[in-house]
């Protein structure tokens, strides 16, 4: 067969617009013995093409493997676990103790205090006001003690450095 032909039908191949005629004459052109060396690549994919399509499964295929699953279901004692009442009590009593649980952790969270206890809108402001300025005033206090030591080492290095320049 010519190669210019062989490679317009490839390239129809690739392609994917080839006819089943078009496929066929590639296996049987590939499964000559002399090929161009450059298809040497692709030679593999249609010789495989060619045995698959010839391979099939037998007429009684489907009822050997019946008589083998059978087989195998006959010498398989494994047989299906049966649960007991108390089995299905225990898990309610889990889901029970679970939803419980969740209920308990969702009031906690959920219930205001009394209305006694709350506190105004104007007293939660003063207080968060208050422990900020608290807060504030202790971040001054130490950078205020950072800085002096940074001032007195600062004193010492000056010493030090007019020292060495006499």
């Amino acid at each position: 067969m010519d190669s210019n032909k062989i490679d317009h039908i490839l390239e129809k191949y690739w392609e994917g617009e080839s006819s089943l005629q078009d496929e066929a004459m590639l296996r049987e052109y590939f499964s000559q013995e002399d090929i161009p060396a450059k298809y040497e690549s692709i030679r593999p994919m249609f010789q495989f093409f060619k045995t698959e399509q010839a391979s099939f499964l037998d007429g009684d295929f489907d009822e050997r493997l019946t008589s083998k699953l059978k087989a195998v279901e006959a010498t398989d004692n494994i047989k299906p676990r049966r649960h007991s009442l108390t089995v299905y009590i225990r898990r309610a009593a889990a889901v029970a103790a679970i939803f419980i649980g969740v209920l308990f952790v969702f009031n906690k969270v959920m219930v205001k205090p009394p209305s006694g206890l709350a506190m105004t809108e104007k007293a939660e402001a003063k207080l968060a006001y208050a422990e900020a300025k608290a807060a504030l005033m202790l971040i001054s206090k130490k950078l205020n003690k950072g800085t002096s030591k940074a001032e007195s080492g600062i004193v010492m290095v000056r010493k030090a450095t007019d020292v060495i320049k006499e």
